[in-house]
């Protein structure tokens, strides 16, 4: 009898780890990370970073031992940044299509994670830290993050004008911009684009300006203007609105230099109603 009632002790004690091993396995009762590596990356605030697939499917990999296949992204403040999809520089940040929280972007398939950039604000420097979810090919998820340190670009970039009562418009100077493109790329340079046009109530940027003509033509942010051909940089002129009589107006332009190679600059126009005669 107590024979029986040690086998019968024996089958129950198996049975009962038998469940508990199918319903709670060994991976499952093990201490587990749930959360990725941080994927980093480092960018001035005036170039946009491209984001790596790859460091996306290595962390996936670290984690679950599976190849990634999608992620989906919480959005930064765009006041940090904007994250686009397949983003141009040389079109209007309007006219670049933004990620959405709600879609999945691919390691392999379209739409491609490799495609996703990162454009911060002018104004930002820090680190930006940028969630995410991921999922690998089995269809297990985990939460990641992004950290990105933003450098403040360099003031090398931006040169300045100022207009006064009695001076009511800038004329550009072609070699304001020569310098800049020389100092940041090491290069002569060949054309600009104004990616960032003023407000019609701060001023307009004019090709060509005649204050006596009233059909004078407008910059646009599609055209280039050259150093040394034509239409030349030093035949555009900024005017300020009449009611636009205090305060800095920035203009963001893309350069190109003669190799090809694009860089951002500014220009920040200071309008102050004094009195000066120089």
């Amino acid at each position: 009898m107590l024979k029986k009632l040690s086998m019968n002790r024996f089958f129950i004690s198996a049975l009962i780890i038998s469940m508990v091993c199918v319903l709670f396995p060994s991976t499952a009762l093990a201490a587990t990370k749930d959360e990725a590596d941080d994927i980093k990356y480092s960018t001035n605030s005036n170039k946009a970073l491209d984001l790596d697939e790859d460091d996306f499917n290595d962390a996936c990999d670290d984690l679950t031992g599976e190849e990634l296949d999608y992620v989906k992204f919480d959005l930064p403040d765009d006041d940090d940044g904007i994250l686009y999809y397949d983003y141009d520089e040389d079109e209007d940040e309007d006219d670049n299509t933004k990620v959405t929280s709600t879609k999945k972007y691919y390691f392999e398939n379209s739409p491609y994670l490799s495609e996703v950039s990162l454009v911060p604000d002018e104004d930002y420097s820090g680190t930006l830290t940028i969630d995410y979810t991921g999922y690998d090919t089995d269809g297990n998820s985990y939460a990641g993050e992004i950290k990105i340190t933003v450098s403040e670009s360099s003031s090398k970039n931006t040169f300045t004008y100022s207009i006064s009562s009695n001076k009511k418009v800038v004329d550009f100077d072609e070699d304001d911009f020569s310098e800049v493109c020389e100092d940041v790329q090491d290069e002569d340079l060949d054309y600009v684009k104004f990616t960032s046009l003023p407000d019609d109530d701060e001023g307009i940027l004019y090709y060509d300006y005649d204050e006596d003509e009233d059909d004078n033509t407008k910059i646009t942010s599609s055209k280039k203007y050259y150093y040394d051909e034509t239409p030349y940089l030093s035949k555009i002129t900024f005017v300020p609105d009449k009611d636009f009589d205090d305060g800095t107006i920035t203009i963001k332009y893309t350069g190109y230099d003669t190799d090809g190679d694009d860089y951002t600059g500014k220009i920040k126009i200071t309008v102050g109603d004094k009195d000066d005669t120089d």
